[in-house]
């Protein structure tokens, strides 16, 4: 695929963030964007990926999709989105899911059926070497964890010990402050414990 850039500019009142003629970046090559905030990167790619709208100009991808010959402005279709990835930072995650989660509430969205997914995730496997994705029989033990802030003497979760197997349901009730949401920023390994362990499956994360 190439991805045309064609007198694309885009200007946030007085400041013009992104000023370009006419650019190509064709199949195969890599491109690499440097300058300091501010500068128009993230602007970039967000036009590029459709994801805000140009003052002037367009972004076109051309090249072969399914066997067929494709010019099209990502604005006019959504074509594009079924072969074309982007991570440009991390507002494009949901801190409070697994990989796992992630990957079923995109393909929800997405439409895509539960089966297309797992085909989709095993063409991966070798890159996540078994440890991103949830299988059967997952385990959660929590070996007496503790997470104080600020060198605290009152921690934010205390003595957390339990043991949760594959199909438990679990709710974590508690008001604001009471440590539900750093527990669950633990698991995903967001931050550090300060006592205690998380094993998952056995292995310490």
């Amino acid at each position: 695929m190439n991805i045309k850039i064609e007198n694309l500019k885009k200007t946030f009142g007085e400041k013009t963030a992104v000023d370009i003629t006419e650019y190509t970046i064709h199949d195969g090559e890599l491109l690499g964007l440097v300058g300091n905030n501010g500068a128009g990167k993230s602007t970039l790619f967000r036009l590029i990926l459709d994801l805000i709208k140009a003052d002037t100009g367009c972004v076109r991808i051309s090249g072969t999709a399914d066997g067929h010959d494709i010019d099209i402005d990502v604005t006019q279709t959504e074509q594009w989105k079924d072969w074309t990835g982007a991570y440009i930072d991390d507002s494009f995650l949901i801190d409070y899911l697994t990989p796992d989660e992630y990957f079923q509430f995109i393909a929800r969205i997405s439409g895509m059926a539960d089966e297309q997914l797992e085909a989709e995730l095993a063409k991966y496997e070798h890159f996540m070497a078994g440890e991103l994705l949830r299988h059967e029989g997952t385990i959660i033990e929590f070996k007496h964890v503790y997470k104080y802030y600020d060198e605290s003497d009152t921690p934010a979760v205390a003595d957390a010990n339990l043991t949760i197997e594959d199909g438990d349901f679990v709710t974590i009730l508690g008001t604001s402050g009471s440590g539900k949401t750093t527990l669950l920023k633990m698991v995903n390994g967001l931050i550090p414990l300060s006592e205690g362990a998380i094993e998952f499956q056995g292995k310490n994360i």
